[in-house]
């Protein structure tokens, strides 16, 4: 067996399965956590027992596990064949951390053994990818599961009154001790016998009661609701078992008549407690001194058998009721869940206990100072009516969980609590349920005490004279966080019931990972350096001429089991053979035979000494070592016929059989003094006892072996075999020999020393050498390897040790890795994550995406306020990857750059693009090229060379098409995104009047692209893929072009970015560089401009503003007029003037103010219709925010009392007409905003700046109180709107609207930051349109155009400005800013690229980019002679229609146009015909036609028909007017007009009506 030498190294794996990475960003998914130590495969003999799989009990099991094949040497009875192998030990540096995890092919984050998931050998992962066996995963059904909230009487009931308990006074006994968070006091007068209890009533609107147990079973004694007496006494001491009710002011809406009726108590205690005092006894009656000096409120009472009070055993009772239902299974499961939690036994083989409860309780907290919150719901709750929640047919596991405003559980790290579940549901025979609950909820703790110390005023040690009892603080803030019971799937009963068998593809590998943390643990397994000396020499032993036998087994019936007995005695304190020597004499009498002296005359027959062999070890920092010996031979051979009780077949070995044999060995470690003499410190003896019959390797000391690997080699000193062998100490104040006792010294040496004072080790063979035919004992030492401890941790290092067994690999693999790479900063909004791992921005299928319900797509939770999150999260978000490289201080520009002078704003909105979002941050994607959905733009890239720092960050601008520059002090960044032109250029406003264009080469302008990405639907292996454009391809032959998509690992990313470059190269394949002044500063690169050149439109649409009159009393001027330098003719002009009206541009400054204004809002909510008084009805429905409104400008954000702009919402609501007629189609549009005047909510119908004036020609309603958040309105009342009343709050006032918001969880829908809306984050727009309403009247010089839509902005226009009309049926010149550099002084040199604002559309969705042909204006009449000379206007096409064809299996094609040329029908048209081209796949038609369509009324309505195709594909149609070609009168010429085309339309095999290339029924508009 070939022997694999240990070996650390930084090799090999990479974080997206290819390379060693310096640095990595992305891979497929991403996450967890940083010191995993990974175990060896279940069932190994390394396995821990905590580790091992536990046998699937689930309903989903399918047999045993998985075990996977572990390497063990044959059995020879109780013996082993010797048998030898070692391991490869590796260390691969996968990236700079810290790193989100490795991850399994599904890109769910692996911990634990499912690490093995995502590490691969020789490209085959180790461990097959299985969900179920991650730690923290939960199958993306569970996602969808059903929840539902409980309804209490008030919501706010609990955690209302342990808020207002945080800011109670604190209440002291009866000399004055305090607790924070104090429910009562107690204690003692002077008078010893005067006991008392004061139970406080101040906690806001929530008073208390007590309710006593009086000793009379089971009457209930209820202190008046309105409880104010300062004491409770009975005689001279307590009564037991009183229990704490709660209610506020309206007792009879919350509380009911008593105690039992109450949904929330506090249960002081489980049992009453009573003490001497004094030496006295209590006493029944009330005599002597005996006194209850630890009172306790009692939810249970001893004298009762434990039985609950406050009907909690009637509430067990009732669950009891629903498990003895026989006719409904999943009613009697449910049940028996909740009952199984009184412990074993319940409820199967015995009924409801007494006493149990309070056991369970008493077990978990112990019987004194408990305090219980008792939780009881109504039973009715339609919050959770109609949930179904079974799975295949069995019930889910599910829970009732106590949530915060965050949705996280509300006692999470807060220890000491405990939480007893009770609660059951009703559910029908299908799984749904009804709505009904049965039981309760208990939380125990412990209660705090704050006693009073010794009194020297009644002379007495007062330790229990007064104390004051409270709730702890960190428990209370638990409670007061208490926003919703909810009832939510518990995924973790259901992982354990998921099958946790993982198949295997290796055996015998161990993995140990680290995510490269900055103070992450070294690793446990991989904490050593091993150097290896290589001896590769034979071991000799003495030889003995004292005619002393040579051990041996005995060759007995027990030579091959435990019990084996030796041919020689053996020393019992060393476990060594005694006077061993080099004979081997066998048989007795006539039948003994020297097996040694075969051939005595001719061989050497002296006493010979061992041969030791020695390492010195010159190295201070080794501490140990271990040794490997090979073993060529070692067995015995039978030399008669004898019996074995281990040996199965006829219980015999004949002579000639092999056997073992033994072999003694001793290993010493010691010290060379200065004179070279050796110390010897300690020697270690080990017995071989195997047969072996070829070359065996043997570790002795080798700390990462396995225990019990060598099974047949003993230590005869009681050592392990794994445990390496230790090197004694080197004093280091002196070089004299060494005692036993200086020898364990630690010391430190100098270079000098070492040469002087130095280590050795000797291995040396203690078996006596024989010249027996029958025995062969062979040994060599192998090597020595030294140990040096290195427990590094190695900052920021990705690190994963594996170690590989030597049996199952003949080389060391090729190690990879599928990894979610660097944690970085994100925003603090960003959520790209589930709980579980999941990606809310990858979804497999379309159904998929459409399933998932919408709060888990939110990739953006809420505004942004410019915080980053306090963790480094994962993210393969490009825009916050480039993020990461700019402000990193140890790999990025961070030492570099001001973070501050970084326009993160501008990122955020990149960052928001590129992951495919809505405006309100959730997911929307783009196709992924299989059927699914993933966001636009990823980052899946490694730095695994030298880059430069400017390169790496090109390379993930270049991803999002985008780019970086620095512009007045700042880092900015753009993309290409389609957005507003920022500027205007026309031949008035550059130098000279020119424009200068350029095209790349016809041979650069390429058609067809191949692009190599690495597909992560296959293991990430490298795919080509080929992208044309085969309408260019027909049209010039294929230009081709290969591009490597660096961070690209999906086919449909990939497609899309070739296709940008195609269309940038051929439908933008023109730039353009001019001059001009001071207006360029007004955009920056990356901004898009509208340029007008009449050198390139052959009319002229622009012109300066000359004259503004703003809107005055004479005619002509009443909606204002505007002067213009240039004539226009109204007929060519669309009427839609563009102006300069400059707007300056945000600094980062001004948004970091925007940001932090002092205002929130909600992304949206809906106001239910289930209340009580019919007029919220009107305003029931959904809402969502409008705008913000002015606030109080004084708001200094300390508080929440005041903002300094209050949210507008509007919604659907239902107006009075609706109400009354049921009727949903008069529905109205609401709105709710707050009257900073009135102070107060307002909810007001109708819409617009109506809703917000002070009159009432619609309903409008007033908030009662002054509260500023919607939590306060809808915790309130509201009153009519009464314009009379000073504070607007008429006398008729609504019921409580609490609980308006449906669900009640308006917190989890507030937000405040930034909206991208309301600051120009890139530059914005410095030119508006106003819509012409009046006319265009020509002057002498110039025009004057009148009427404006918007004539506020007549003030504002600059005089000598440009301005441009657009033209009728052309599109503008838009292009994007590449460059701007100052040429002279207030003269800039700009430099752009042709853009297409459609391309996106037509890239992601295969949306028709529409040109307006007519942009070159063709049809201007120019008169030359006596012959005008005009181009005709292109046909307009209306609609496409296909369906089947004349022919068996083929369609047709036909187009509507229309003809501007003069008339409806040819005949008084001034073109002579249409020619019209389809062009498909293959396929290139041309017709002439005259055809009118079949359109009622015929009003100028033209078709065309193209029949029998057969080839599915993209096909455009092409029209154009045709035209006499001459004058046919002498004075007029008319010319062809250009074609129209209908855009690319895509006939798919899908849309055809039979099997191969046929369509019906398509419109296409």
């Amino acid at each position: 067996m070939k022997h694999i030498n240990k070996k650390i190294r930084l090799a090999g794996g990479m974080p997206t399965r290819r390379e060693v990475a310096k640095a990595g960003y992305g891979g497929l998914y991403n996450r967890r956590n940083a010191n995993e130590q990974i175990p060896w495969p279940p069932n190994h003999p390394s396995h821990a027992a905590g580790d091992s799989p536990k046998k699937n009990k689930g309903r989903n099991a399918k047999g045993p596990e998985i075990i996977p094949p572990v390497y063990l040497p044959p059995q020879l009875g109780e013996h082993q064949y010797g048998s030898s192998h070692s391991y490869a030990e590796t260390i691969d540096l996968i990236t700079d951390g810290p790193i989100e995890g490795i991850v399994n092919q599904n890109g769910l984050l692996c911990d634990g053994a499912s690490i093995l998931q995502g590490i691969y050998l020789d490209d085959t992962p180790v461990a097959v990818t299985d969900n179920g066996a991650i730690e923290g995963y939960h199958d993306l059904g569970s996602l969808s599961d059903p929840t539902g909230a409980l309804h209490f009487d008030d919501t706010k009931l609990v955690s209302g009154f342990f808020e207002n308990l945080k800011d109670a006074p604190q209440l002291g006994g009866r000399w004055n001790p305090t607790h924070p968070n104090s429910l009562f006091n107690y204690g003692v007068t002077w008078r010893p016998h005067h006991n008392y209890m004061r139970v406080r009533n101040d906690i806001g609107s929530y008073k208390l009661f007590t309710h006593t147990y009086n000793g009379t079973w089971p009457e209930e004694r209820t202190t008046s609701p309105i409880y104010t007496a300062p004491t409770i006494r009975a005689g001279r001491r307590f009564v037991g078992g009183q229990t704490i009710g709660l209610y506020t002011d309206d007792y009879t809406d919350y509380g009911g008549s008593n105690v039992s009726d109450s949904k929330f108590m506090l249960a002081m205690g489980n049992t009453k407690k009573w003490a001497k005092s004094w030496g006295s006894t209590p006493s029944a009656a009330g005599g002597g001194r005996g006194h209850f000096y630890y009172t306790q409120f009692a939810l249970f009472d001893d004298s009762q058998q434990g039985h609950p009070k406050c009907a909690l055993g009637a509430s067990l009772l009732e669950v009891y009721a629903l498990y003895n239902q026989t006719d409904n299974p999943h009613q009697k499961e449910l049940a028996r869940r909740i009952l199984s939690r009184l412990g074993a036994g319940y409820p199967e083989s015995e009924a409801y206990g007494p006493g149990r409860l309070k056991n369970i309780m008493d077990g978990n907290l112990g019987a004194r100072g408990n305090c219980h919150v008792i939780l009881r719901p109504n039973s009715t709750q339609n919050g959770i009516a109609g949930m179904n929640i079974l799975t295949g047919g069995d019930l889910m596991n599910y829970n009732f969980k106590c949530l915060n405003a965050e949705g996280q559980n509300a006692f999470k790290g807060v220890e000491g609590v405990t939480i007893y579940d009770f609660l059951c549901p009703e559910i029908d025979t299908d799984g749904v349920l009804t709505g009904t609950v049965k039981g309760f909820i208990v939380i125990g703790f412990q209660w705090g005490v704050s006693a009073v110390g010794n009194n020297t005023a009644v002379g007495v040690a007062a330790a229990n004279w007064g104390r004051a009892v409270g709730v702890p603080t960190e428990i209370n803030d638990a409670l007061a966080s208490i926003s919703e019971v909810m009832y939510m799937r518990n995924l973790d009963a259901d992982r354990n019931a998921l099958p946790k068998n993982i198949k295997y593809n290796y055996s015998n590998v161990l993995a140990e990972f680290r995510r490269g943390t900055e103070e992450q643990l070294p690793l446990k397994f991989f904490n050593k350096v091993f150097i290896d000396h290589v001896f590769n020499t034979a071991l000799y032993g003495p030889y003995r001429t004292n005619n002393r036998l040579a051990q041996s087994v005995s060759p007995d019936r027990n030579m091959l089991s435990k019990e084996w007995a030796s041919r020689l005695a053996i020393d019992e304190s060393s476990g060594l053979p005694i006077n061993e020597g080099s004979e081997d004499a066998r048989g007795t009498g006539r039948h003994k035979y020297d097996y040694a002296n075969w051939a005595k005359d001719s061989l050497p027959d002296f006493a010979e000494e061992p041969l030791p062999l020695t390492h010195i070890v010159l190295n201070p920092n080794v501490d140990s070592v271990f040794v490997t010996l090979m073993v060529g031979q070692l067995h015995d051979t039978l030399h008669a016929q004898r019996r074995s009780v281990r040996f199965a077949k006829g219980g015999k070995l004949e002579p000639g059989a092999s056997y073992p044999s033994i072999l003694n060995v001793a290993v010493t470690t010691g010290l060379i003094d200065a004179n070279g003499k050796k110390i010897p410190h300690k020697t270690r003896n080990y017995r071989i006892v195997a047969l072996i019959e070829s070359s065996t390797l043997i570790d002795i000391g080798n700390p990462d072996g396995l225990e019990g690997a060598f099974s047949y080699v003993e230590s005869l000193d009681n050592e392990s075999l794994v445990t390496p062998i230790p090197l004694p100490k080197i004093n280091k104040d002196s070089l004299k020999a060494l005692s036993d006792a200086d020898l364990n010294r630690s010391m430190v040496i100098t270079a000098d020393q070492h040469i002087a004072t130095q280590r050795y080790v000797e291995v040396e063979r203690l078996s006596t050498e024989t010249n027996s035919v029958l025995i062969s004992k062979s040994v060599d030492l192998q090597k020595i390897t030294e140990i040096i401890p290195v427990n590094l941790t190695y900052p920021y290092s990705t690190m994963v040790g594996t170690k590989l067994d030597s049996r199952s690999f003949g080389s060391i693999p090729v190690r990879s890795f599928d990894c979610k790479l660097k944690k970085v900063k994100v925003p603090n909004n960003y959520q790209p994550l589930l709980t579980n791992g999941v990606d809310k921005r990858y979804y497999l299928t379309q159904g998929e995406f459409d399933d998932r319900p919408k709060h888990y797509k939110a990739v953006y939770d809420g505004d942004w306020d410019g915080e980053f999150d306090e963790d480094l999260q994962w993210t393969d978000n490009p825009a916050w990857l480039l993020y990461d490289l700019l402000t990193s201080t140890r790999y990025g520009m961070g030492q570099h750059i001001n973070e501050t002078k970084i326009n993160k704003w501008q990122l955020y909105e990149i960052g928001r693009f590129c992951d495919a979002v809505d405006d309100n941050g959730f997911f929307l994607g783009v196709p992924d090229g299989h059927g699914g959905r993933e966001l636009r733009f990823s980052c899946n890239i490694v730095f695994d060379a030298e880059n430069k720092i400017y390169d790496a960050l090109n390379a993930i601008v270049g991803l999002f098409r985008g780019a970086i520059f620095f512009n007045n002090g700042e880092i900015n960044f753009a993309d290409d995104r389609p957005r507003d032109t920022v500027d205007l250029f026309t031949n008035d406003t550059v130098r000279d009047g020119m424009f200068h264009y350029a095209n790349n080469r016809r041979d650069q302008t390429y058609n067809t692209i191949e692009v190599t990405y690495l597909d992560r639907f296959d293991s990430y292996v490298p795919k080509i893929e080929v992208v044309e454009d085969e309408e260019d391809v027909r049209q010039r032959g294929v230009f081709k072009k290969k591009m490597s998509a660096i961070g690209i690992t999906s086919r449909a990313m990939a497609r899309r970015a070739a296709h940008h470059q195609i269309f940038h190269l051929t439908k933008e394949n023109q730039t353009l560089a001019f001059e001009a002044g001071l207006e360029t500063l007004l955009c920056q690169p990356g901004d898009l401009i509208i340029v007008e050149d009449e050198l390139k439109t052959l009319q002229e649409n622009f012109g300066k503003i000359l004259e503004v009159n703003v809107a005055g009393s004479d005619s002509e001027a009443q909606q204002g007029t505007i002067r213009l330098s240039n004539k226009f003719v109204d007929a060519e002009m669309t009427g839609r003037l563009t102006v300069y009206v400059p707007t300056g541009r945000d600094t980062i400054e001004e948004v970091e103010l925007v940001a932090n204004r002092h205002r929130q809002r909600s992304l949206g909510f809906t106001i239910t219709g289930d209340m009580p008084t019919p007029s919220i009805r009107l305003f029931s429905g959904e809402y969502n925010f409008s705008k913000y409104t002015a606030g109080y400008a004084d708001a200094t954000g300390s508080g929440d009392s005041q903002y300094m702009q209050y949210a507008l919402y509007t919604g659907t609501g239902m107006n009075r007409g609706a109400v009354d007629n049921q009727d949903a189609s008069l529905a109205n549009i609401n709105t709710l905003y707050f009257s900073t005047g009135f102070t107060g909510w307002v909810l007001a119908t109708g819409s617009g700046t109506t809703a917000l004036t002070d009159h009432q020609n619609h309903a409008k309603f007033i908030q009662s109180g002054t509260g500023s958040t919607l939590f306060d309105l809808g915790t309130g009342f509201m009153n009519n709107y009464d314009t009379t009343e000073a504070d607007r709050r008429g006398d008729s006032a609504w019921a409580s609207v609490s609980g308006m918001f449906s669900g009640n969880n308006i917190l989890d829908s507030i937000t405040r930051g930034f909206l991208p809306s309301e600051v120009m984050l890139a530059s914005p727009s410095q030119t508006t349109v106003l819509n012409v309403t009046g006319q265009i009247t020509l002057k002498d010089y110039g025009c004057l155009v009148s009427g404006f839509d918007r004539p506020e902005f007549l003030p504002v226009l600059k005089l000598g400005s440009a301005c441009k009309f657009e033209i009728k049926d052309a599109s503008p010149f838009i292009y994007k800013v590449r460059g701007i550099k100052e040429v002279s002084s207030n003269q800039f040199l700009v430099s752009a690229s042709k853009y297409e604002t459609g391309k996106w559309e037509l890239i992601e969705n295969n949306v028709s980019v529409e040109y307006k042909p007519n942009t070159f204006a063709y049809n201007v009449a120019r008169t030359i002679g006596d012959i005008t000379y005009t181009t005709l206007d292109p046909p307009k096409w209306t609609g496409l229609t296909t369906g089947n064809g004349t022919d068996d299996e083929t369609f047709f094609i036909s187009g509507d146009f229309t003809d501007p040329n003069g008339g409806p029908a040819i005949a008084v048209s001034d073109a002579t015909g249409f020619h019209a081209v389809l062009i498909g796949p293959g396929i290139y038609e041309e017709k002439v036609t005259t055809k009118q369509n079949n359109y009622d009324p015929p009003n100028g309505g033209f078709c065309v028909k193209f029949d029998n195709l057969d080839s599915v594909g993209n096909y455009t149609l092409n029209v154009n007017a045709l035209g006499n070609q001459g004058a046919t009168d002498g004075l007029e010429a008319n010319f062809n007009s250009s074609y129209d085309q209908t855009g690319l339309f895509v006939l798919f095999e899908e849309n055809l009506a039979f099997g191969r290339s046929s369509a019906g029924g398509i419109d296409i508009g």
